[in-house]
């Protein structure tokens, strides 16, 4: 399979240390809109101004219109590493109630370029343009090459993927199978790890197709993590962790893939079943739940786990989400008696008999949950109810509220993934009422 983009699609990541610093000729981005096509009818946005991000957070405004916007002038910069751009429709009352942001950008992408930027009502799902070209169900996902949301897997057509490019708002159609149909996937730049339900893993290149048998490190097998929770750090280094699997055995296993592809094993304290494992900065993987013995959360340190104080906890496929200030919030699954789990926190600091404190304003009812931190103690929450329908929620630990995020297609079986662009992303899924396959990306807009 390879990433070929559109004919007349940007190229070109990364600036090469020899770069001119010479300010490149001006390009554009022009405002495009999905399956909400009154998105500036009814926002209320009376200007829109477009914004250049760097990576140091510097921002500078580079040009604004009135709405309905024609293409916005990027003007001249000297930078030379990868940028942001992103669109604000302003209201008259100066709220942003429309958003769009690329993925990341050099300045030679734009180069005299006319670069399209979706855009959509603020706080809310919209539809990006364009369909998936394949049925998805429960699909693993992924992204590459810093622009592609990558979908395979699943319980349908599960060795044919889709690549969507949200650079240029396209799903690049006709790619061939993949050598295995991914049961776990970890996308590290252009490369695809694919750990099959049998545990049999490929590498494979998706630029030139190349397949290489991948080796497990000394200390587990891909068997004892295919369909294990997938958990990625801020450095790029990537966790397997096979106790958030949701069919037994239970594991204690863990895989680690650094950005580089090497790999290592890392091992739990207690084997565990439909744990809830997410990344807090800091302190690293904590695992938790998924188990009647043991330590109720386990915290990641060099090649093995350190309990926490806190006792068991036998509650499957809930979320952990990191809330910035010392705590971590656990969301959703289904608590020992076969009941959805209340919301609880856990204080990762607690050295002796800690105690889960109740969140009752996180009390969801989802039987499959996956967590995504925001800042400032909000964590957005993706998964599937008892029935298999896929609700999305916003839940703000300081103000203490839930809020569900309705989706524009009301689907099942879906999965969530951040974009490079920084949204979250719901991708695949059947249509509610059996309406066949949920081909629609909807991204939600910050």
């Amino acid at each position: 399979m390879k990433a070929r983009a559109p004919a007349g699609a940007l190229f070109g990541l990364l600036l090469t240390a020899g770069c001119s610093t010479a300010p490149t000729p001006p390009g554009a981005v022009s405002l495009v809109l999905g399956g909400e096509t009154d998105t500036w009818a009814t926002s209320g946005a009376v200007r829109v101004e477009l914004v250049r991000r760097g990576s140091d957070g510097d921002e500078v405004v580079s040009s604004s219109a009135a709405v309905p916007p024609p293409a916005l002038d990027v003007g001249p910069t000297d930078r030379v590493d990868t940028v942001f751009y992103e669109a604000r429709g302003i209201a008259a009352d100066g709220r942003v109630v429309v958003a769009g942001r690329t993925p990341p950008l050099a300045p030679l992408d734009l180069s005299g370029a006319s670069v399209p930027l979706w855009v959509g009502r603020s706080g809310a799902f919209g539809r990006a343009p364009g369909l998936l070209d394949h049925p998805h169900a429960s699909p693993e996902v992924g992204t590459a090459l810093s622009r592609y949301l990558v979908v395979a897997g699943g319980t349908t057509d599960a060795d044919v993927p889709d690549l969507y490019d949200t650079r240029t708002w396209q799903t690049l159609t006709g790619q061939p199978p993949l050598p295995a149909a991914p049961r776990t996937m970890v996308a590290l730049a252009g490369v695809l790890l694919l750990i099959d339900a049998k545990g049999a893993a490929l590498w494979y290149d998706l630029s030139s197709e190349q397949v290489v048998a991948a080796t497990p490190p000394s200390g587990l097998t891909f068997a004892e993590i295919a369909g294990g929770a997938v958990v990625q750090a801020p450095d790029g280094t990537t966790y397997v962790v096979g106790a958030g699997r949701a069919t037994s055995p239970p594991s204690s296993a863990v895989l680690r893939v650094a950005p580089d592809g090497a790999v290592d094993a890392l091992t739990l304290g207690t084997p565990r079943l439909g744990a809830a494992a997410g990344w807090v900065p800091g302190l690293g993987l904590v695992v938790a739940g998924g188990s009647a013995s043991g330590s109720g959360a386990e915290v990641a340190q060099g090649s093995t786990f350190a309990p926490l104080a806190y006792g068991p906890d036998a509650t499957r496929g809930a979320a952990l989400v990191d809330l910035g200030d010392g705590h971590a919030l656990l969301v959703g699954g289904i608590d020992a008696g076969g009941q959805p789990a209340k919301g609880r926190s856990l204080d990762l600091a607690c050295a002796s008999a800690c105690a889960f404190a109740p969140a009752a304003y996180a009390d969801v009812a989802l039987a499959t949950s996956h967590g995504f931190a925001e800042p400032s103690g909000v964590a957005l929450v993706v998964g599937d109810a008892l029935d298999g329908a896929t609700h999305a929620w916003r839940i703000d630990a300081l103000a203490q509220t839930s809020v569900e995020l309705a989706l524009r297609v009301p689907r099942a079986h879906a999965s969530a993934l951040r974009t490079p662009s920084g949204y979250l992303a719901v991708v695949g899924g059947e249509r509610a009422g059996g309406a066949g396959p949920a081909g629609e990306i909807e991204l939600l807009v910050p």
